[in-house]
């Protein structure tokens, strides 16, 4: 079974995520960059990272493991959980994707906030159209730079990947990214952010680990396809591990 890649892909893109934004995120929703495979709102926000280069720093194990530089980058992005590792905390984070399994009240959080004061990104998710959080985002945006962001593709690969996305429609000159490892690593719980953490994407398994991978192969695959034949004078890397899931990418970066 083949499990698609796009979020909602029975509704028009980005059609049926414009007629939510408004409700979602009303204190921060203007001033959106819209395409066929992208939206994101305070577009002025993100002119700063036009010509950068960006390091995208997810959860899985390279993050940790892989000895790599802040000052190799003029940017770096995170998401979730991030802000609770040192390594990347003393990197310094200058943008981070907060998803609803972060509560927007862990002292930690609000910890970071204060003393690194990044922009923060939320993605559309159900949670958000409950009161209480459109209620405690309204708060949340009052003291913090936020903005929302969704692409078509949705895939297993994790936030990292829209990131990578979104990094390329602002202009970013090179997109680096560490921590996107696949999911063997899961198995044991070596999570950057939350050791110990084990879980895999709506439609994967453990029990079934060849099926796992192929779809994850199927929806790494897809997305640097998509990044490097949209993209073409960006540079990818992947600064973490060399693993067969990144493939494609090696093949164009060796040509």
């Amino acid at each position: 079974m083949i499990i698609n890649p796009f979020i909602r892909p029975e509704e028009k893109f980005p059609d049926w995520f414009l007629s939510e934004m408004d409700k979602m995120f009303p204190n921060f929703c203007g001033d959106k960059f819209v395409s066929d495979d992208i939206v994101f709102s305070n577009k002025s926000l993100l002119e700063k990272y036009t010509n950068k280069k960006i390091l995208i720093a997810a959860g899985g194990p390279s993050t940790n493991e892989i000895n790599w530089k802040a000052k190799d980058y003029d940017f770096i992005w995170s998401m979730n959980h991030g802000f609770k590792n040192e390594k990347i905390r003393q990197a310094g984070i200058d943008m981070i994707s907060i998803g609803p399994e972060v509560s927007l009240d862990d002292p930690i959080l609000l910890q970071f906030l204060k003393t690194s004061n990044p922009l923060v990104s939320f993605e559309m998710r159900e949670r958000w159209r409950i009161p209480i959080f459109i209620f405690k985002l309204q708060n949340f945006s009052d003291k913090y730079s936020c903005f929302c962001y969704e692409t078509r593709f949705l895939g297993k690969t994790g936030v990292g990947a829209r990131l990578a996305i979104l990094a390329s429609f602002v202009g970013a000159k090179e997109v680096n990214f560490i921590g996107m490892d696949g999911p063997n690593f899961k198995l044991d719980g070596k999570h950057s952010f939350e050791p110990g953490k084990v879980n895999l994407p709506a439609g994967c398994s453990f029990d079934d680990m060849p099926q796992t991978m192929k779809i994850y192969q199927e929806h790494y695959d897809f997305l640097w396809n998509f990044l490097t034949s949209t993209f073409p004078d960006i540079i990818y890397k992947n600064i973490g591990y060399e693993n067969e899931l990144h493939k494609v990418l090696r093949d164009r970066n060796e040509r």
